[in-house]
């Protein structure tokens, strides 16, 4: 394992270094390259001109924004916006509300050395913790409005930063040592959020962890939140929080310390809070004795939570009824069965996208995705950056729709040449994303023990056993022989529908069947290989076409969940493996420089310029090659008549420094 590197100061003191002159420093301060480029992510432009960056106006991990120098203008995929590059520049140099760059931007890890920030030392917690009793504002506020008794402020030493102007909560490992510390502000202003960790130590964590060391803590509360978790430990609770909020993902590395232990999960009163909770006591079943889902107010969907229950006058003795008149999770319950007004009622009125946005959607919610081709347009590329979105280790948009992480566990099924698989996987990711890939990424290699033909429930058994939320399928010719035939093809989407009948979302890579002279160009869900059924069963089945190798494909919509997305004219980046939608399409002398030694037909050449390949266009065509040649830019060769074993060939062009 790399040693895990420390991440930088708040950005304010990078700029104040720069301005004082430091060594290291670039001699260009208000260069716009300069000031961003601690939050780079990468180490050129794409072909847009757009560089991969982690924004700086929120606490941003999946490099969800991209800086263009050129044409001096920013966009951030999450929730900050955009515009121009100057006014960003100036929020940055001001240093408020400025988050720092995290320790995987490219930029951080030349000035690594002069911009780290290490934990605080004991010290200044005990100091910190001394100013809650010297403002008594600050005492009051935490006994009154978050309801923590004064014992628990002091055996847990909740202070207060006049710096930062947030409380504190120290977080310690099960030997005592000091490995962070949340920041909390109840009331933040702007983009700001209520918690923050120091830079570098923010690795979700169970808190506080000494409540799971005695041997009498049978009967656990598992809350939304440090306040309050702190909260009902004060009422004489058991209980626990994550670090990460209830939002984020469960690490399934938690659930021995549950072992045979009753768990409560005490979540927030709204959409994000119960669903959280029906995902964590997912991941508790295999471990708890048994699992509760407390609601403190069912009629509520306002974020009301422990706390407020408490302060507006609720007793340890109510919560207790609360605990035991909730049934225990039925966990293994198959959640196909349901009654007829939660199968009708509950479903939204737009279609939700995992991938995908308002009407335009390339991936449903609990609908399968096939992502068709032929070899070596993509297929594998495309698939692999929805993994690393859904993990939250790339930005949370593709081909400039959103894609939503998923906080479970990922198994992707590498059937179909496994070792390109992994290698094509490594160009996308980085040794700062070890750790969540080797939590929430399951990888199987090769053909699968079983045979969905003899048994379809066989791939739901293994797809569950791995706790995943997601299963991606690379590729389906692998999963069972003869796809072709109806009663194959049946065999695989009965085992495909037992996963999407689990909320097990499924994304499957296949080919289409071979051009021919009647059908040059395969686009309609007929051209698909195999049987009908394999299709049928899909929300959504996209297309994927260009020459073997080519990095300018075509994406098609065959079967839309909603609105039909594209056609999308997309870039892939061999070296990073990113791929990118082309707005503008390419001039010829730019398809023949990426045609390289392969050279182009008139017929490629006409439909990557017009998307046809009809007389007019060929034509059109025909007369931009001749322009080029007449340049010196390109260069014909003339076609070559076959003999009566073949072996004719069509007339190319290339360019004018490459070889045929």
């Amino acid at each position: 394992m790399p040693e895990k590197k420390k991440r930088p100061v708040a950005a304010e003191r990078s700029i104040k270094r720069r301005k004082s002159g430091s060594k290291n420093t670039p001699g260009r301060d208000d260069a716009p390259q300069d000031v961003l480029k601690l939050y780079l992510k990468s180490t050129k432009a794409n072909t847009d001109g757009e560089w991969e960056a982690f924004c700086p106006l929120h606490d941003d991990h999946r490099r969800s924004a991209s800086f263009n120098f050129k044409d001096r203008v920013w966009n951030c995929h999450a929730k900050c916006g955009g515009g121009p590059i100057a006014a960003l520049v100036k929020r940055v140099k001001s240093g408020k509300n400025i988050f720092p760059p995290p320790d995987s931007a490219h930029g951080h890890r030349e000035l690594e050395a002069e911009l780290s920030e290490a934990l605080p030392s004991e010290e200044e917690v005990d100091e910190w913790h001394e100013a809650i009793d010297k403002d008594s504002s600050r005492g009051k506020f935490l006994r009154e409005k978050r309801k923590l008794k004064q014992e628990i402020i002091e055996r847990y030493k909740i202070g207060w930063d006049s710096q930062r102007k947030r409380y504190t909560i120290p977080i310690r490992d099960d030997a005592g040592e000091l490995v962070n510390v949340r920041f909390y502000d109840p009331s933040p202003s702007g983009k700001q959020t209520k918690f923050f960790s120091v830079p570098g130590h923010g690795e979700r964590r169970l808190f506080p962890i000494d409540q799971l060391k005695s041997e009498f803590a049978t009967d656990i509360l598992v809350c939304a939140g440090e306040m309050d978790t702190l909260c009902a430990i004060g009422r004489g609770f058991t209980a626990i929080t994550t670090t990460g909020g209830e939002t984020n993902g469960w690490k399934a590395e938690w659930g021995p310390f549950f072992e045979g232990k009753s768990v409560s999960i005490i979540y927030d009163c709204d959409e994000a809070g119960r669903a959280g909770a029906k995902k964590v006591a997912k991941q508790l079943a295999p471990h708890a004795a048994e699992v509760r889902i407390v609601d403190v107010d069912t009629e509520r969907f306002d974020g009301y939570d422990l706390t407020d229950f408490f302060r507006e006058g609720g007793k340890r003795s109510l919560l207790r009824a609360l605990i035991d008149a909730a049934e225990p999770e039925n966990v293994n319950k198959d959640p196909r069965l349901i009654d007829g007004a939660t199968f009708i009622f509950d479903q939204p009125e737009d279609v939700p996208a995992i991938w995908g946005k308002g009407g335009e959607v390339l991936w449903a919610l609990d609908e399968g995705l096939m992502i068709v081709g032929p070899q070596g347009v993509g297929k594998t590329t495309l698939a692999q950056q929805l993994v690393l979105s859904r993990l939250g280790l790339d930005p949370p948009v593709l081909l400039e729709y959103p894609v939503a992480e998923d906080s479970g566990n990922i198994l992707y099924l590498a059937m179909d040449r496994p070792a390109q698989g992994a290698r094509s996987f490594r160009r996308m990711v980085s040794p700062d994303d070890e750790d969540v890939l080797r939590s929430r990424l399951i990888v199987w290699k090769g053909p699968l023990p079983f045979s969905v033909v003899h048994d379809p429930q066989d791939l739901k058994t293994f797809v569950t056993e791995q706790n995943a939320s997601t299963v991606f399928i690379d590729s389906l010719k692998d999963l069972a022989p003869g796809l072709t035939q109806d009663e194959i093809g049946s065999a695989v989407n009965t085992a495909l529908q037992y996963l999407i009948a689990m909320e097990i979302q499924v994304v499957a890579l296949h080919h289409g069947r071979k051009a021919n002279a009647d059908n040059k160009r395969p686009d309609k869900l007929e051209d698909v290989y195999g049987s009908v059924w394999l299709t049928a069963g899909m929300g959504s089945v996209v297309l994927l076409w260009g020459k073997p190798g080519s990095d300018v494909v075509e994406l098609t919509h065959l079967k839309q969940p909603a609105e039909p997305v594209g056609p999308l004219r997309i870039v892939h980046d061999r070296a990073s493996g990113r791929s990118t939608v082309e707005h503008e399409g390419p001039t010829l002398d730019i398809l023949l420089m990426r045609a390289g030694k392969s050279g182009l037909t008139l017929g490629d050449a006409s439909h990557a310029l017009f998307r046809s390949s009809d007389k007019p266009e060929l034509e059109r065509t025909r007369r931009l090659f001749q322009a080029l040649v007449k340049e010196g830019v390109a260069r014909y060769v003339p076609g070559k008549k076959g003999g009566a074993g073949g072996g004719g060939k069509a007339p190319h062009w290339y360019g004018v420094e490459t070889d045929e």
